[in-house]
């Protein structure tokens, strides 16, 4: 019995010792963590030697101390602490992509090229590591390896995606058939990024046919494009995107040329809206404009202007891009009424050429009569210049003699009309 006794002793004491060691190497490792998260968030290299002193078969401890230490710039310590990390976790696939940017920074290309590839391997469908990845192909002169990592990631991560085209756009030095081979856009969301980048430079008729071939954009996504063109003043393929997203066609021709778009009013009208119909060029200081089912002079409405107060003359109302023809004459007609008009600016149709706001030139200019009174039909002739593309007819103001310029009283307009002229 004595023997047992001992025995059971003896049994007792060991799991005893066992709990104590236990708990000491837990105690170990957890001061450890604390001394490497700690020496992580001051980047202070003294806690992280501590964490690893403590415990050398923890690899956060090693991973902890080499970020210290290429954060101070010790690139030859870091590699080795890394390294150290990654063989105590060999399936870590962030230990792999840290000792691939150290190594690569340290000269070792070859050596990054090996440590990401394996990070790629633990996590397939990460995209930084095969962004990493392609990069360092790209810079070893593997280009086609890297195009294909890079494809990959931008698949993942569509922020990467301009840098990538970006990329293949100096690698291809502006070939576009190059590019698009190095891009390879697989989505409708990755052709209108194309698409937008290569109005940027310049390459419209391809950007259109990536545009096309998308199928589908946000209201966004064509405002950006749209934007592109008009600002190169590219207006025929942007007469196409705009075109491609209209409900109906209202009659236009097909290509928009010597064509006003809803000419009565007959559509909606948005402030701020790029494109061919009329638009609202912004908000209006004491000037109202509606569409007026009330005796229009043709179809089932007519636009309504207000004045009430001190406006800018020179502000336009309304405006609208439309297509025309160089070397050309034009006659544009139009309806107007007017109601208790007052003002020292009356409103005026002036017809410009369509370009950017430094050099507008303009064609032709009607001023309104302040008289009371029925519909009644206008016209105003001009000429194109030899390279022109397109007109803005605008709805403004003349100036006054003196300023403020205030207006008040209604306009009516409808029923316009764009007509070619033989030579004079």
């Amino acid at each position: 019995m004595q023997n047992i006794n001992l025995i059971r002793l003896a049994a007792a004491l060991a799991g005893t010792l066992c709990c104590l060691g236990g708990i000491w190497h837990a105690g170990r490792a957890g001061l450890s963590r604390v001394y490497a998260e700690y020496g992580l968030a001051t980047s202070s290299l003294a806690p992280t030697d501590g964490a690893v002193r403590l415990s050398p078969s923890d690899p956060e401890a090693h991973y902890a101390r080499a970020l210290v230490l290429e954060d101070k710039g010790n690139l030859a310590e870091a590699l080795r602490e890394f390294e150290l990390a990654v063989a105590l976790r060999p399936r870590d696939y962030v230990f792999w992509y840290e000792l691939a940017l150290v190594r690569d920074n340290a000269g070792d290309r070859e050596g990054a090229i090996a440590a990401c590839q394996q990070s790629v391997r633990l996590a397939p469908y990460y995209g930084k590591t095969h962004w990493l990845l392609g990069n360092l192909l790209f810079r070893a002169g593997q280009r086609e390896e890297a195009f294909a990592e890079l494809r990959i990631a931008s698949a993942s991560d569509a922020v990467t995606l301009p840098h990538m085209i970006d990329l293949a756009w100096g690698t291809s030095q502006g070939d576009v058939r190059a590019l698009l081979d190095l891009v390879q856009p697989q989505n409708d969301a990755a052709r209108l990024t194309l698409a937008q980048y290569l109005a940027r430079k310049g390459k419209y008729r391809e950007a259109i046919e990536l545009f096309r071939a998308a199928g589908t954009a946000s209201e966004d996504e064509r405002k950006k494009i749209l934007q592109s063109l008009l600002s190169a003043h590219r207006f025929k393929e942007a007469y196409e995107v705009w075109s491609l997203y209209r409900e109906e066609n209202k009659g236009e021709s097909s290509n928009g040329t010597n064509t006003i778009t809803d000419p009565g009013f007959e559509g909606t009208i948005k402030p701020n809206e790029p494109g061919f119909g009329w638009q609202q060029p912004g908000p209006l200081e004491n000037v109202r404009i509606s569409l007026d089912a009330t005796n229009p002079r043709s179809g089932d409405r007519s636009l309504h202007i207000e004045f009430n107060g001190n406006s800018n003359p020179s502000g336009s109302v309304i405006t609208q891009i439309v297509l025309v023809e160089p070397d050309t004459h034009y006659k544009l007609h139009f309806a107007a009424r007017m109601e208790d008009l007052i003002t020292g600016g009356p409103p005026q149709i002036a017809v410009e050429e369509a370009g950017s706001a430094g050099d507008s030139r303009l064609l032709a200019a009607l001023a309104l009569p302040l008289e009371s009174g029925p519909w009644r039909d206008y016209a105003m002739s001009f000429s194109t210049a030899k390279d022109a593309q397109a007109i803005i007819i605008h709805l403004n103001r003349q100036g006054c003699s003196s300023s403020p310029c205030p207006a008040f009283g209604r306009v009516w307009l409808d029923a316009f009309a764009l007509q070619k002229q033989a030579q004079p």
